[in-house]
C-alpha cells in the first residue's frame, strides 16, 4: 500500500501567477498559528478559492508544511492514513513509523490507534507542524471523521490541522469553538 501513494498529492499546489492575494484572510490564517493545537477550517463553496488561499497561507511558514490533496478513494482508512503519515514524514521522517508498521496489519485497527501513535511522535517534536488537509469533504468514512476527531480533542500543541472543505466535517466544532481552538 506504502509504496502505491501517489506523491503529487502530497505536493502544496503552486500560487497562481494571476490569482487574487487575499492579505486579510492570510493574516488571519497566521494568527490560528498562535494557539497551540489550532484547528483551521477553511469552508467555502467549489471555485471559491480554498486552494488557492491556503497555497498562498503555506508559502509565508517558516516551518515544514505537511499537505495531503483528499479524493473519494481516500476513505479507506488505511489509505488515509498512509497518506497522512507520509505527508508528515516529508517535513519529519521519524513521525509515524509505528503507525505506518501496523498499517501492514491484515486486520483492522481501532479508530483510535494511528491518531494516538501520531500524538505521541508530534508531542516529542521540538517545533511546529501544520498539516493540511485539502479536499476534506471528499471523505465521508466515519471511521476517519472519529479518527479525527479523536485526534482533536487530544491535540499536541505542536500540531495544527488545516482543514479546506466544502462542508462542515462532523466533528463537535461547538466545543473546539468554546475552547478557543477553531479558526474559521
Amino acid at each position: 500500500m506504502l509504496g502505491s501513494l501517489l506523491s503529487t498529492k502530497l505536493h502544496i499546489p503552486p500560487m497562481r501567477a494571476n490569482g487574487v492575494s487575499r492579505p486579510r484572510l492570510t493574516e488571519r490564517l497566521l494568527s490560528g498559528l498562535e494557539r497551540p493545537g489550532s484547528l483551521i477550517l477553511v469552508s467555502g463553496p467549489a471555485g471559491f478559492g480554498k486552494t488557492t488561499l491556503l497555497s498562498e497561507f503555506v508559502s509565508e511558514l517558516p516551518q515544514g508544511v505537511a499537505w495531503v490533496s483528499l479524493d473519494e478513494a481516500d476513505n479507506d482508512p488505511i489509505r488515509f492514513w498512509a497518506y497522512v503519515i507520509a505527508a508528515c514524514q516529508s517535513v519529519q521522517p521519524e513521525i509515524g513509523e509505528a503507525a505506518q508498521a501496523l498499517l501492514q496489519l491484515p486486520q483492522p485497527l481501532p479508530d483510535e490507534t494511528v491518531p494516538t501513535l501520531l500524538i505521541n511522535d508530534i508531542v516529542s517534536l521540538q517545533k511546529d507542524i501544520v498539516l493540511v488537509l485539502d479536499d476534506f469533504h471528499a471523505i465521508q468514512n466515519s471511521s476517519i471523521h472519529t479518527a479525527l476527531s479523536f485526534l482533536l480533542d487530544h491535540v499536541p500543541d505542536q500540531l495544527h490541522l488545516v482543514v479546506s472543505t466544502r462542508v462542515d466535517p462532523p466533528w463537535p466544532l461547538a466545543r473546539f469553538r468554546a475552547r478557543d481552538q477553531l479558526i474559521e
